[in-house]
């Protein structure tokens, strides 16, 4: 199901997260558990002790597991308003955290971020993969994005969502009469790149001719440069 693109607010930015704003960083990460603090009977001490060592905690696995994160602030009129955590490999892009203050939610914000690295993601052939908790409120969204469930973990699932043109790539990977079809031309000697577009079409993907010649291009650069440099 196909999402349109919403236009950013006026001032919506990203700048580079700093020790001097942990305490907003905090913030926006205890409104991400509100509801679990609405349903239990701590007093309000209990609650924010509670909060300060999840925090800590999640702090701690970043750092450790995600060096190299990008980790930024979405600032609104140059307000913050929120943040942004994606670790990119060569393999893939990976949404650590995406989370709002609760008065920017709903203007169509988030959904121009994912949007925006799913951009990211078809452009360098890579997935972009994520974690979401199963009664978080975006969940719908990335099903409509087109994030496939790739493994559970009780609580979270792990999805991803891979650009048509690898999306298809795979499909004939892994299946012999998909690579007969673009071996042989079809009736009426269409070319390799008019049988891949039709057979993208056929399977509901969207693969321009645009998309498999930039591809055929740049392995044959790929290939000059193993030879000549």
């Amino acid at each position: 199901m196909a999402v349109d693109r919403p236009v950013f607010p006026a001032g919506v930015s990203l700048r580079t997260i700093t020790a001097a704003d942990d305490a907003f960083v905090r913030e926006v990460y205890a409104g991400t558990r509100d509801a679990e603090m609405a349903m239990v009977d701590w007093h309000d001490a209990a609650k924010q002790q509670f909060l300060d060592m999840q925090w800590r905690a999640q702090s701690m696995h970043y750092d450790t597991n995600h060096p190299g994160a990008d980790r930024c602030l979405i600032l609104v009129d140059g307000v913050p308003a929120g943040r942004l955590y994606v670790d990119r490999t060569t393999e893939q892009i990976h949404l650590l955290d995406i989370a709002l203050l609760a008065p920017h939610r709903s203007q169509g914000i988030g959904t121009r971020l994912l949007l925006d690295l799913m951009d990211e993601a078809r452009r360098e052939h890579r997935a972009l993969r994520c974690h979401v908790e199963r009664f978080n409120r975006a969940w719908g969204l990335y099903q409509r994005l087109g994030f496939r469930p790739i493994a559970d973990a009780g609580m979270y699932a792990y999805l991803e969502w891979i650009p048509d043109f690898e999306r298809l790539r795979a499909d004939v990977l892994a299946d012999d009469a998909l690579q007969s079809q673009l071996r042989e031309p079809a009736a009426g000697g269409d070319d390799f790149v008019q049988r891949v577009v039709a057979m993208s079409a056929a399977r509901g993907l969207q693969v321009s001719a645009d998309d498999v010649n930039t591809e055929i291009a740049g392995s044959r650069r790929a290939w000059i440069e193993r030879w000549i440099g």
